[in-house]
Parts: C-alpha cells; sequence; structure tokens
C-alpha cells in the first residue's frame, strides 16, 4: 500500500513538472485570450455592478466610520479600473480620517495617494502627498504603504531620469527604501515578494528567483487579479531565460487573468502585442493594441506625456515605415545601431509597436474627441488646478494619450532588472514643499 501511494505520488510530481515544462498550446491561449476579449463587456459590467453596489452603501452610509471603510473599498475597486476615480475616492477617505481624528489614516491614505500619482506619471503630485505624511504618527501598515510610496517613486524616477548623477540618487534611494519596506511587512506579502524576485533578478540568481515566484504562485488564487501579477514576473523570468514558449505562455496566463477581472490597466496585454509584433504576427497585434488603447483610455492615466508623444512620434517616424514593411510581409533591413539603443530604451525591441501608438494619439488628437466627467474626475480636477498644477491639462487632450501609461509601466517592470544592477545604499532626503493642496483634500 505505500509502495502503491509512494509510485502515485511520484507521478504526479511528474506530471506537475511535464505541466510546467510543456504548457498548453500557445494557439490555444491565444484563443481564450480572444474569446475574454470578445466578452470583455460582460466581465467590466460585472465590475461595474460591484462598484455601483458600493457607491449605493456609501450613499446609504450615516456615520464617519461606515463612509471611510466604504470609500476605502471603492479605492481598491478602481485602483485597477479608473485611476481617476481611486484618487478621488483616496482623498474621500483623507477627509473622513481628518474628520475623525485618525492622523495615522491620514498618513496612510496620503500615503496610498502618492503611489496612486506615481504609478501614473504624476511624480510632482506623488512627491508633495509624501511631503504631507507625519511619519511619528503612522502604524505598521502605514510605515508600508508609505515606504512603498517612496520605493515606487524613486524606482520610476531612477529608470526615467536623462541625468546620470540624478539617476545614480534615485538608484540608491530605491535602494534603501526596499531595506525600509521589507523590515515593515511580512515575507509573504505580495510587495515583499515582488521586490525580493526582483532583486534576485537582478543578481543574476534566476533558479532562486523562479523558486521565490512558484512560492508566490501557490498563494495566489488561480485566474485572479493577484494571479496576474505573479504570473506576469514568471513571463519576465523566462524572458531573462530567452525561453520565447514559456514566457508567452505565462504573458497570455497574466493578460486573461487582467481582461476576466474587469482590469483597465493592461500592461500585460501591451507587451503581449509588443512580443507578438516582434514574432511577426501583425494582425493580433494590432487588435490587442487596440483593446488596449481602449481600456487605458478608460483607465485615465494622466500624465504629460502629449507632447512626449508628439516628440517620440517625430524621433520614430523611420520606425513606423519600418513596421509598415512588417505588417506588409515585405523584407526590411536590420535596424541601425542607433535604432536598437533607442528602442531599448523604450521597451524590448518596443521601438516597431511604439510609434504606431504615437501615431495614433496623434490622430485622436486631431479627431478632438471629448468624454464626459464623471463627478469624481470633474472635483480631482478642480483640486489641481486650485493648487496651480501646470500639468493639468483638458480631459479631453489628455484621454488621447492614456493608452501610454500601460506601455510605460510594463517598460518599468521589464527593465527594472537592469536598474536594479546598479543600485547602491544611499541617502536623499524628501523634496517638495506643501503647496497648500493639503486644505483641499
Amino acid at each position: 500500500m505505500k509502495l502503491y501511494i509512494a509510485t502515485t505520488l511520484l507521478l504526479l510530481c511528474q506530471l506537475a513538472a511535464r505541466a510546467e515544462v510543456q504548457p498548453p498550446n500557445l494557439d490555444s491561449m491565444y484563443n481564450c485570450l480572444d474569446d475574454a476579449i470578445a466578452h470583455a463587456d460582460v466581465y467590466f459590467a460585472r465590475k461595474e455592478l460591484r462598484i455601483a453596489a458600493l457607491r449605493s452603501e456609501l450613499k446609504a452610509a450615516r456615520n464617519v466610520e461606515a463612509r471611510y471603510r466604504i470609500s476605502h473599498r471603492l479605492y481598491e475597486e478602481y485602483k485597477p479600473f479608473v485611476s481617476d476615480s481611486a484618487i478621488y475616492f483616496l482623498n474621500e477617505c483623507v477627509a473622513l480620517a481628518r474628520k475623525a481624528g485618525r492622523q495615522e489614516r491620514v498618513g496612510e491614505c496620503l500615503s496610498l495617494l502618492s503611489l496612486c500619482c506615481s504609478s501614473t506619471g504624476l511624480y510632482d503630485e506623488s512627491r508633495s502627498f509624501l511631503a504631507r505624511v507625519d511619519t511619528a504618527v503612522l502604524n505598521r501598515r502605514g510605515l508600508a504603504a508609505y515606504y512603498h510610496a517612496c520605493y515606487n517613486l524613486n524606482n520610476e524616477l531612477a529608470y526615467y531620469s536623462s541625468i546620470r548623477p540624478m539617476k545614480k540618487v534615485y538608484q540608491a534611494e530605491t535602494a534603501r527604501y526596499e531595506k525600509r519596506l521589507l523590515s515593515c511587512v511580512s515575507e509573504n506579502d505580495d510587495v515583499a515578494l515582488l521586490v525580493r524576485e526582483l532583486r534576485l533578478m537582478s543578481e543574476g540568481r534566476r533558479r532562486e528567483a523562479m523558486a521565490l515566484n512558484t512560492k508566490w504562485l501557490k498563494l495566489v488564487e488561480k485566474g485572479s487579479h493577484r494571479y496576474a501579477l505573479v504570473a506576469l514576473y514568471r513571463y519576465l523570468e523566462y524572458k531573462a531565460a530567452e525561453d520565447t514558449t514559456h514566457m508567452m505562455y505565462w504573458l497570455a496566463e497574466s493578460a486573461l487573468a487582467d481582461v476576466r477581472n474587469g482590469v483597465m490597466d493592461q500592461g500585460s496585454m501591451w507587451e503581449m502585442a509588443n512580443q507578438l509584433m516582434l514574432q511577426g504576427d501583425v494582425d493580433r497585434s494590432y487588435r490587442y493594441i487596440s483593446f488596449t488603447s481602449g481600456c487605458a483610455n478608460r483607465f485615465g492615466a494622466r500624465t504629460q506625456l502629449l507632447r512626449v508623444a508628439a516628440a517620440q512620434l517625430a524621433d520614430f517616424a523611420p520606425d513606423v515605415g519600418h513596421c509598415r514593411q512588417l505588417q506588409a510581409g515585405q523584407r526590411v533591413e536590420k535596424p541601425s545601431a542607433d535604432a536598437h539603443a533607442r528602442g531599448h530604451q523604450r521597451a524590448d525591441g518596443g521601438h516597431l509597436v511604439y510609434p504606431l501608438l504615437c501615431e495614433q494619439a496623434a490622430q485622436e488628437a486631431r479627431r478632438g474627441a471629448e468624454a464626459p466627467e464623471p463627478q469624481e474626475q470633474a472635483a480631482l480636477r478642480e483640486q489641481r488646478e486650485a493648487v496651480g498644477s501646470q500639468r493639468t491639462v483638458e480631459y479631453a487632450q489628455l484621454a488621447t494619450v492614456g493608452e501610454q501609461s500601460c506601455e510605460r509601466r510594463i517598460r518599468g517592470a521589464v527593465h527594472a532588472i537592469v536598474l536594479a544592477q546598479h543600485r547602491q545604499d544611499g541617502c536623499l532626503s524628501q523634496a517638495g514643499e506643501p503647496d497648500g493642496e493639503e486644505s483641499r483634500l
């Protein structure tokens, strides 16, 4: 009997290992993804029903504690769905926490606001929110949120800074806040696992990084929004190992989970379109770009990228022609070393895809399409205008470049490995003084 059980367990382990070595056919995964996109409105409707139910609860709530709790849940629902609405409800949480005299909640929510802003390219706003946090009143959870916001802001700045001395400063700050963040969260927290995996990958310890990702994968529910993030980092593991089949399988798993969870911040889908373009599957890549663009416009990452798009469109004009040649099945010359270098700065081969989206953004800008503003978007815009924010422009213009936020985020994830190789310990005092916006929150 014992021999039978041992043999059965051995066979199960072998089957599990074989399932990892030989994933399902990629065409089957792509078909599942295509079907999910075709029914995306159903998944989005489910998300909107949950949000509508919470809004009804909020309207009926009478005490401050209940309103805070429901507003925070609305922030969580909106965070991967509509960024402006997530920021709006966090602002509501700040106001409610102040009203209740809960200063530790005020600091935590300001930290989460900073994190939301840095994740969508609003770096000045992110720094301003951090400057208002009184770390002395934060509990362990609040400190974790604060250090996470500091880590993310400096990591973003380290990637995008073109000034080498400042890049090194931001890298040092990223490393410093990474240590503080890890000291405030449990070892099985998603943030801790993510940061540790990136560190192992940057140090070339791929076997340990994969083992950590496998551990993380066991802690999340298959198909959940958390699963999508783990699958994305598993894709990065296989990408580093140059295992094309496995990397595309896990990227498809991540994108599929995002679609089925009604996520609008479609970073995995963007990277899927990028990789398919590089592999010559132009038609499917265009379909995914179109879907991602629509999601990103609705997600609403509001940044100053309108003028950046125009500049990069001119910079990448030759690459647009290169991509059109590829679509037409024509033989194309290998891009120059300079073109490769420019493309690698944005994404791994992204110079083939990104100019098309810049061109699309320019076309949409010329059409001048406008969409109605939800109440919370209008309120948030008024707050920014009240403090003289120079980065706020008309929402109709901003909507045309929302798709670039997802591409920026996946570029940051892919290149975090490169960035981390140059990190070193250091210290940087927080910059940015309160600009009077606090009274408006």
